[in-house]
């Protein structure tokens, strides 16, 4: 196991990920609110360089927390950062998580979503998601709009 000491370095390189990720992500988001039809194939691609490390570094992340979890707690008073550089990485893949998925929304709206990212079922049935939203409960139908 590392010392608490030795966590601390490697949560900011796996920071810097996410916050580099969040970036991207962001430019997306900006890109989709302030351009009718732009070429996102620059996004596209700096995502697919990225999710390799992405997987990689949430991986690595999981293990520095279980590692963390195991550290008694006399030992994580002495090093407070680690446990801040955790809450940090969780929050900021967090926003990425939800910022990721306003750009979905805003692609399908578009019409700009890949067709080869929809999945079979979804392609043949393009009311799925009209049908979808036929089926909640009225209360919350109401409120939706």
């Amino acid at each position: 196991m590392n010392a608490p000491a030795d966590l601390a370095p490697q949560l900011r390189e796996h920071l810097a990920l996410y916050r580099r990720i969040l970036d991207l992500v962001d430019q997306e988001n900006q890109t989709l609110r302030l351009t009718e039809s732009s070429s996102l194939e620059g996004h596209r691609q700096s995502r697919i360089d990225l999710l390799p490390s992405l997987v990689r570094s949430l991986d690595e992340l999981k293990a520095l927390r279980q590692a963390w979890q195991v550290v008694p707690p006399a030992d994580r008073a002495r090093c407070p950062e680690v446990g801040s550089l955790l809450r940090q990485s969780q929050d900021i893949v967090m926003k990425v998580i939800l910022l990721d998925r306003e750009n979905e929304q805003c692609l399908l709206r578009r019409g700009l979503f890949p067709a080869r990212e929809i999945s079979r079922l979804q392609a043949a049935s393009p009311h799925i998601v009209a049908d979808r939203y036929s089926h909640r409960p009225s209360s919350i139908r109401d409120h939706a709009v």
